[in-house]
């Protein structure tokens, strides 16, 4: 193997030294720890250290060395940043260069001190940095998942160091490397007895050229934040919207932004290239692929004693994603074209073990670890010739069944509760669900089972125009179809998914058209069918999810008539940007704040609690007249600058009056106020639409989107709502309110708020009224509180009258469990709900109720939700404590 070159080293600082100068952000006081040469800086998990340095032109080295030693097992690692004096234009901080690196990987450490080596690659720059020539302070953030830990720190060094050429391994441990017992090699395997190591890999080369490689699935999987360059626009080296040069620095960055470099080093854009060149048989297209491929292996050896930090190239989700969606391509142009030399593709072939190799000793979590174990099942199908593809196939396919299990809800949901990372862990076990078969083996019927949910997660989630919720770091906003859907629609013979990944324009959508519970990953969609002009809504009722994390509980999406309305922002890159930021905040999302302060789970730290299921912890329930859900958010809100505000609880319930409307009802109650602590509150709704026309209605509590010749939207505020000031913003930089990633950019968009101050308790209910035609929706809302038998407001009623001359009547209780009496011929004032002779009294217990009256005030339909009873008049509807019972009066004698 070809070994890396140490051409200089120094110590930057001694451990002793970075006690005394650095500075600890934590929650735990400072600790040291005595040695010989001083004392050692000791620091728990959730720690950043920052160290100044005095010597700031650090470009006579290219590698950094951090010293530790951890004093108990556990799991976790540490982030390190450069920080650097400058700025480059159009960024929103300072230049900065940053690596991740795991602890306990490839072995569990003891207690033993570590080197954790990063090369100047692995520290991936943000923005337009020098080289190392500006460095202000080195910053040290020790991350854990699970478990408290404390580590210690020692001398942090410098070195600079010669890599060799890629691929490291000789042509000798290549050939050592085969079982030269299979059928094919025996060629190969004369070759090396008689000691020919040039001819052996002359034969290994013409194997490689005719085996039977795994079939090929899908397209090329490419980055869909960039344009599809078009073939000979790739040979010209217009590559994701950027013109390089000639001859290709792998480690370019020509944005300033880390994810850039990442998917120009996944190789997704070569492997279009490639599949051009097969399709069209044009030479020129090979020979580039070739020269390609070639340059990056020589730029690129695999990394030694390191676990390639976030090196675009060998970080091992970058690692992983080449092997599992590109370089497949590649291999099956190489069988077809001979403008893929022989020593290229012998190369590729030491590169394919490094990988799996590379793999095998570090790894991430989540979708990193389902990528990397599809990547090392790959390795071992397309490579079975290798004496450890046995080893590598065995160890890959028990990851994946294990993580299938452990990351896949019985649901159908990954526990990551974001819809692109769902799709992308659905496309890698379906990988290797086919990748497998090619090599002989097959993964259990549970495994299949759960993979089959996980495309039947994503079909339900999908609006009636093919677009779905973009909950968590899902992506931009309003993406359509599925080329995986449309992939495995064909295959297995799904209508239903090839209608979802199509956005309708094969296949044919489900039978299905009632709500979905996702108990276990806490959503909750509501449809009134498949069609264009249905109504659909998307209620997140989740927990916070194992990463990619959006403070997000409690968000509701509406769409109707061919419209999406109310959205979730999504998020357009993870580019360090206020924007950017803005969408992972509660503000950005259709919830609440409190005092200036939004959701903050993250606070926590709770591992396990973001990654549970939800099942047993909301409220559902579905019918023919509606439909119900409620969550809350019992948690803490605030952020790092205002600290936590502990006590408060908002608990939103979203009613689907079907196939029309819905009612949002929001309680908010401070729990410090039973402590005699009550004070005033200000409590902000947020509705984030589409980029549209908004307007307000502030003396009728209206909020109504203007868009004439198109349907249009309704939000009608009652209960303690119709006090709040409305208020409308967009593209507001400060604070951030008023964007949407959306069309894989951020775009302005109209946020309307409602804001209120109180003491709480507060409950308001928010009327989602959608109309096809027409300037207003022409129905008529109105509310009153109700109180229990002993005086206390317990609850609200609801009057909408519709457009169609049908009434209909909700009470709501949100406090406490008394029955509720409703009279409306009692009734007054100005914003009362109106009184008619015929109309019946109302006695509930339940949550909710409600109540069709006809145009005659005759009751009609009913139902009842969580509760035991609901009487209209003289008529009494039993319900079940944890259910929905509805009634409907017949037809009407003539």
């Amino acid at each position: 193997m070809k070994q890396d070159k140490v051409l200089a080293a120094t110590t930057l600082f001694t451990g002793a030294e970075l006690a005394r100068r650095a500075t600890v952000k934590s929650s735990q006081p400072k600790a040291l720890v005595d040695q010989p040469d001083g004392p050692l800086l000791a620091v728990t998990t959730k720690s950043v250290v920052t160290i100044p340095l005095q010597e700031q032109d650090l470009s006579d080295y290219n590698t950094l060395v951090i010293n530790l030693r951890l004093d108990s097992q556990f799991e976790g690692s540490l982030v390190t940043r450069l920080l650097c004096s400058t700025r480059s234009a159009g960024m929103t901080e300072n230049d900065s260069y940053a690596s991740v690196l795991h602890f306990n990987q490839p072995a569990p450490w003891g207690k033993s001190w570590q080197k954790l080596v990063m090369p100047q690659v692995n520290l991936v720059p943000t923005g337009f940095g020098d080289g190392w020539k500006n460095v202000a302070a080195i910053e040290l953030n020790v991350h854990s998942r699970l478990d408290q830990g404390q580590v210690v720190l020692g001398d942090v060094e410098l070195c600079n160091v010669r890599q060799p050429g890629g691929p490291r391994m000789s042509d000798e441990e290549l050939l050592a490397a085969l079982d030269l017992d299979r059928p094919g090699l025996k060629p190969v395997a004369r070759q090396v007895r008689s000691g020919n190591t040039a001819a052996a890999i002359a034969a290994y080369a013409k194997y490689l050229r005719r085996k039977k490689l795994p079939p090929l699935s899908g397209k090329p999987k490419v980055n869909s934040h960039y344009r599809q360059h078009t073939p000979d626009e790739i040979c010209r080296h217009l590559i994701m919207e950027q013109q390089l040069p000639r001859k290709i620095d792998w480690h370019c960055n020509p944005i300033g932004y880390l994810e850039w470099n990442h998917a120009f080093n996944r190789h997704g854009w070569l492997a279009v290239l490639a599949e051009a060149a097969i399709d069209s048989g044009k030479r020129q297209y090979a020979r580039e692929v070739d020269r390609l491929m070639a340059s990056w292996m020589d730029q690129n050896p695999e990394p030694v004693g390191h676990n390639g930090g976030l090196d675009p190239a060998w970080e091992t989700l970058s690692t992983s994603c080449r092997i599992g969606w590109a370089w497949p391509h590649i291999l099956h142009l190489a069988q077809k074209s001979d403008e893929i030399r022989d020593r290229t593709l012998i190369d590729i072939s030491k590169m394919m073990h490094a990988h799996a190799e590379h793999l095998l000793r570090y790894w991430g979590h989540c979708n990193w670890f389902v990528s990397e174990s599809n990547a090392i099942l790959t390795c071992a199908a397309c490579y079975p010739e290798f004496s450890r593809a046995t080893h590598w196939l065995d160890t890959a396919m028990e990851r994946l069944e294990r993580e299938l299990r452990a990351q896949v809800f019985a649901d159908g949901a990954q526990f990551e509760l974001s819809p692109g990372y769902h799709m992308m862990c659905a496309d890698l076990f379906h990988l290797a669900r086919v990748r497998a078969e090619h090599a002989g083996r097959s993964f259990s019927p549970e495994y299949i089972r759960r993979l089959d949910g996980m495309f039947d997660y994503v079909l339900g989630i999908t609006r009636p125009d093919g677009t779905y919720a973009v909950p968590n770091d899902a992506g931009c906003a309003l993406q359509r179809g599925s080329g995986k859907l449309v992939e495995v629609g064909r295959m297995y013979k799904r209508p239903d998914w090839l209608w979802a990944g199509t956005a309708g324009a094969e296949g044919r959508p489900p039978r299905n058209v009632g709500t979905i519970h996702y108990a276990d990953a806490g959503h909750v969609v509501m449809r009134s069918g498949w069609e264009a002009d249905d109504r659909w809504a998307f209620f997140d009722i989740a927990e916070m999810g194992a990463a990619h994390q959006h403070e997000d509980k409690l968000h509701v999406d509406l769409y109707a008539y061919k419209t999406p309305f109310l959205i979730d922002p999504g998020i357009s890159s993870y580019q360090h940007d206020p924007v950017v930021d803005f969408f992972h905040q509660s503000r950005s999302h259709n919830t609440i704040d409190i005092d200036g302060r939004g959701q903050w789970r993250r606070h926590s730290g709770d591992y396990k609690r973001y990654c549970s299921s939800s099942r047993g912890r909301n409220l559902f329930s579905a019918g023919k007249l509606m439909d119900f859900a409620q969550g809350s958010y019992d948690d803490v809100y605030g952020n790092e600058e205002t600290g936590p505000l502990e006590g408060m609880v908002h608990t939103r319930s979203l009613v689907f009056v079907r196939p029309d409307y819905w009612l949002v009802l929001d309680s908010v109650i401070d729990r410090n106020a039973f402590a005699g602590k009550a004070k005033a509150r200000t409590v902000e709704a947020f509705w984030h639409f589409t980029p549209m026309h908004v307007r307000t209605d502030s003396e009728a509590a209206i909020v109504r989107t203007n868009r004439l010749s198109h349907a249009n939207l309704e939000l009608v505020f009652r209960g303690d709502w119709q006090q709040a000031e409305l208020d409308l913003v967009t593209a507001r930089e400060e604070p951030v309110q008023g964007f949407l990633a959306i069309d894989m950019e951020v775009k302005p968009a109209t946020c309307a708020i409602a804001r209120l101050k109180r003491p709480l308790p507060m409950h308001g209910a928010t009327i989602a009224l959608p109309y096809a035609t027409g300037s207003e929706s022409q129905c008529r809302v109105s509310s009153q509180p109700l109180t229990d038998s002993e005086g206390q407001q317990a609850g609200l009623a609801i009057s909408v009258e519709r457009a169609d001359g049908l009434r209909d009547l909700f009470i709501w209780r949100h406090t406490g469990s008394q029955c509720l009496t409703f009279a409306p011929a009692d009734n007054s004032g100005e914003n009362s709900i109106p009184a008619e002779a015929a109309n019946p009294n109302i006695e509930s217990d339940a949550l909710l109720s409600m109540v069709r009256l006809d145009r005659d005030g005759q009751a009609v339909a009913a139902a009842v939700t969580h509760g035991r009873r609901l009487k209209v008049g003289e008529r009494t509807i039993r319900g079940k404590k944890a259910d929905l019972a509805e009634w409907q009066a017949g037809p009407k004698k003539s």
